[in-house]
């Protein structure tokens, strides 16, 4: 099988009916490390040599503490054999279970599984799968694609307990507006009423108010003319006095004059 060469030097693999990808054995007994998803699941490789390693620029970047910027390459042959270059100093870099020591290179075939760093998360196999492109014709998505979008759905799957739990609570919370959108009416139909018999009383006392104020008025002008009729009278007692006294004056000499007349009247009648 040929090699083309890139403007960069590298070649790159003449995939037409089939491609060899780097897919992630799935081990339930390691868990996947924070912050890392989909991206880590499957690498597709169309370049030889394929650079693995924490550098961002590495075909198969994988951010890892254990792994090195630039920990390892697989390379294709012209015969169609592979090779692993190991180039992490502290070989934390496992073929088919077995250590690489540091600038060791060995012959990998397909089928083989390749961990990368200490962290067993991170174990690969080679393997030589489909191309999406067949006979001419394009179905619109590549492998990588596809194992992402399963990738995806597997994740939301795993969100899908949260989310019914969610449900549920929110439901729950619905069912019980009813009651309380009624409870809510009675006691405002009952605060209501009372403001209604409130509104009610205060315009009996407003009504009670305006007539006592009324009458208030009436007994002060009472009074008032009550005081001045006193005034008056009063006023007058002297000349009643004066009155009282001059009559009895003249009663009593009216009646002193007559006594002495009858006395007299006696007094002659004794004589004769």
């Amino acid at each position: 099988m040929a090699n083309y060469s890139c403007s960069d030097g590298q070649h790159v693999l003449p995939f037409k009916d089939s491609e060899w990808a780097l897919v992630r054995i799935a081990n339930d007994t390691h868990a996947r490390p924070e912050n890392q998803s989909s991206p880590w699941d499957i690498f597709i490789i169309r370049e030889s040599p394929y650079k693995i390693g924490r550098d961002r620029e590495a075909h198969c970047s994988i951010l890892d503490r254990s792994i090195s910027r630039n920990h390892c390459e697989l390379s294709f042959e012209s015969d169609g054999t592979w090779l692993i270059d190991n180039f992490s100093t502290n070989s934390s870099t496992f073929v088919n279970g077995r250590s690489i020591g540091a600038q060791e290179r060995m012959y990998i075939k397909v089928g083989d599984t390749i961990q990368i760093g200490d962290n067993p998360f991170f174990k690969y196999k080679l393997t030589k799968v489909s191309s999406p492109v067949q006979h001419g014709e394009d179905f619109g998505l590549t492998l990588n694609e596809v194992m992402m979008t399963l990738q995806n759905l597997a994740s939301f799957k795993s969100h899908e307990a949260s989310i019914h739990q969610r449900f549920q609570e929110i439901h729950q919370v619905l069912v019980t507006l009813p009651d309380k959108l009624s409870n809510i009416q009675r006691e405002k139909k009952a605060t209501l009423e009372q403001l209604y018999l409130i509104q009610q009383q205060e315009q009996e006392v407003e009504t009670h108010l305006t007539e006592y104020s009324q009458e208030l008025a009436l007994l002060l002008d009472n009074m008032k003319q009550l005081r001045i009729s006193i005034k008056r009278e009063s006023n007058q007692v002297p000349t009643i006095q004066c009155s009282l006294s001059n009559l009895l004056r003249a009663t009593f000499t009216e009646e002193v004059a007559a006594v002495d007349e009858l006395v007299q009247a006696f007094a002659a009648l004794s004589v004769t």
